[in-house]
């Protein structure tokens, strides 16, 4: 029986005979040890890290494969020997000894051989690798010691900027502190400077505007004296005045001289039918006794003017009862004035022309002249040509809307009843009524002129809204808008026939609108007055353009200067043009020139001498057809 020695790997035989033995080799073990190629990078810390976390722990594993992988050939090796000799145990039984001897023996020696040194070859790979270690090692210390050059260089920069910035710093700051040093000095030299500016432009502005408001107080109190004395010029428009009366024809003219009283030609008379009688002639009124309140008539039929006391005067639709010569009655029915002449009422009289005083057959006064309203008995009238505006709303504009009331004939307005203590009375349409005639407010004689509403109203009371610009008139239904202008009050006797006594009107006024005057008004001299112009401080050369309106002409004078004088503005509406300049100083005394282009006279060849520097007053005057003017120097004030 054979025996393999494991340690000595040698086959004993015992007894068996000789057995052909095949033993398979491989020529050649080849050991594949991949050794990477390490990219060394510079700089200590990267270097040391890729060692550490790269090279180091791939050839440690590099190394602990091709370990493994030897040692799993070498097992295998052994157990293909293991499997082979058992395998074939059963076969080399005899002979086996000399077989080994001659022929495996040198074949497994020659196994081993190979074997080991496919070991050492793989030991040798291995010292390689721990070369390549090595080698990366000694490329990771150069690395470092690259790395600790640069950071020594680096340190050296941060040293050598550092020292640059630290300069930079000291030369900044003291060149900031240089320019704030030299920045307050300015600043402090320009505040003072501003300061002094300053007060030197407010004391003059103050100065100069002293001489404005005093020049346009002075223009504006002269344009006002001028508005003032201006009384007379047309009527304010229809925008500007509401409810009130704005025409009154003057158709009759009367006379009084030496207590006769007369009626002037050219006068126009009514009767109550509206027919008008232009009297050709002067006319006297034929009168008599002592009467306080006697009226005046016009009789037709035959051209005389008579008078008759009041009590003997009526009006209504019946004639009066026991009548005497010169009684006078309106018919109402009829629409006719007539006089009774002692047998019989005769027609054609005018409407009641005056109301007047006699005493001794003398007038001694006319209480009121019937042009445009009048009474006569319980009737008033109003006569064609009166115009009214009555009150209607507002303009989109604010301005006052109004309708006009105007009156083409002659109407009447009768009462019935006391009217002692005055009513009320307006121009209008009444109730019903389109044509447009006197409209009383009742016998309540209340009328409001108010914004707000009136409480506790009553039948026929009147109420003018003067904010709204609107007239209504209360009623069952309530308050009704109605087109009514404010006349007046009427005033009539206690008891029956409750004759009219009194019509007092509101006074139709006329008003002068400033801008329609303001060019004529500023060629008004007031006596005594005279108006300022001041054009400001002159120097070098000044031109002074004369106006109508200059009258005192101050010219302040700030440096030498060369005053001209211009009159080509004037106009001349009266023949002579004369002002006065008052030249003064404001900084001492300067060289005035004064000069004309046709030419000055001095009036006794004296010029002004202005050395003194005193304030000088010199007059001019002009005439119309002058090529020159006169001057005359008044002297300096003061001496």
């Amino acid at each position: 029986m054979a025996h393999v020695n494991d340690e000595s790997t040698l086959v004993v035989f015992d007894g068996y005979e000789r057995q052909e033995l095949e033993v398979l080799f491989q020529d050649e073990v080849v050991l594949d040890i991949e050794v990477p190629l390490f990219y060394i990078k510079s700089g200590e810390e990267e270097i040391q890290h890729y060692v550490d976390t790269v090279a180091k722990p791939d050839l440690d594993n590099h190394t602990a494969v091709k370990k493994a992988e030897l040692d799993t050939y070498t097992g295998l090796k052994k157990e293909e020997i293991s499997d082979f000799s058992l395998e074939r145990q059963r076969i080399i039984e005899e002979n086996l000894d000399n077989y080994a001897d001659n022929t495996l023996k040198p074949q497994l020696n020659e196994f081993v051989t190979a074997a080991e040194t496919a070991a050492g070859n793989a030991q040798a790979s291995a010292v390689a690798s721990s070369g390549s270690a090595a080698a990366a090692l000694a490329s990771e210390t150069a690395a470092a010691s690259s790395a600790a050059t640069a950071a020594a260089t680096v340190n050296g920069f941060d040293a050598h900027a550092a020292e640059k910035q630290a300069d930079f710093d000291d030369n900044a700051a003291a060149k900031t502190n240089t320019f704030n040093s030299n920045y307050e000095a300015k600043t402090a030299s320009f505040n003072s400077n501003a300061a002094d500016k300053t007060t030197a432009f407010n004391n003059n502005a103050a100065s100069k505007q002293a001489l404005v408001d005093a020049s346009a107080s002075a223009a504006a109190a002269s344009a006002q004296e001028a508005a003032n004395s201006a009384v007379a010029a047309r009527p304010l428009s229809a925008k500007n005045i509401t409810n009130c009366i704005t025409a009154i024809p003057q158709d009759i003219k009367l006379k009084l001289v030496d207590g006769v009283l007369k009626l002037k030609a050219g006068s126009k008379v009514y009767k109550a039918n509206g027919e008008s009688i232009t009297i050709s002639e002067d006319l006297v009124a034929a009168q008599g006794g002592t009467n306080t309140g006697a009226f005046a008539f016009y009789r037709s039929d035959n051209n005389t003017v008579y008078t008759v006391i009041v009590s003997q005067t009526f009006s209504g639709a019946t004639a009066p009862g026991s009548p005497v010569i010169t009684t006078t009655w309106l018919d109402t029915e009829a629409k006719d004035v007539k006089v009774y002449d002692g047998t019989q009422w005769v027609g054609g009289v005018s409407l009641p022309l005056c109301i007047f005083d006699n005493q001794d057959g003398k007038v001694t006064a006319v209480g009121q002249i019937f042009n445009g309203f009048g009474y006569i008995g319980s009737t008033a009238f109003i006569l064609p040509g009166v115009k009214g505006l009555a009150p209607y709303g507002r303009n989109e504009d604010g301005s006052l809307k109004n309708f006009e009331i105007q009156f083409t004939g002659v109407y009447t307005r009768s009462i019935t009843w006391d009217f002692s203590k005055g009513q009320e009375l307006f121009l209008g349409y009444d109730i019903g009524a389109m044509n447009s005639g006197f409209v009383s407010s009742g016998n309540l004689w209340r009328y409001f002129e108010q914004s707000t509403e009136p409480s506790s109203p009553k039948k026929y009371d009147i109420w003018y809204n003067p904010d709204a610009n609107i007239i209504k008139r209360y009623l069952k239904d309530g308050w009704e808008d109605v087109r009514l202008a404010y006349l007046g009050q009427w005033f009539s006797e206690s008891i029956s026939p409750y004759r009219v006594t009194e019509l007092k009107t509101k006074p139709t006024f006329c008003a002068v609108d400033y801008n329609d005057y303001a060019e004529d008004i500023q060629k008004c001299k007031l006596i005594a007055y005279d108006r300022g112009y001041n054009p400001g401080s002159v120097s070098g050369n000044f031109t002074a353009v004369l106006q109508d309106w200059h009258e005192r002409f101050s010219i302040p004078v700030a440096d030498n200067v060369t005053i001209t004088i211009d009159t080509s503005q004037l106009t001349f509406p009266e023949e002579w043009y004369t002002i006065v300049f008052e030249i003064y100083f404001i900084n001492g005394a300067k060289t005035v020139n004064l000069s004309y282009a046709g030419g000055i006279r001095w009036v006794n060849g004296l010029t002004p001498d202005f050395t003194n520097g005193r304030s000088h007053l010199v007059a001019l005057t002009k005439h119309r057809s002058w090529g020159d003017v006169a001057m005359s120097d008044a002297g300096s004030l003061g001496g």
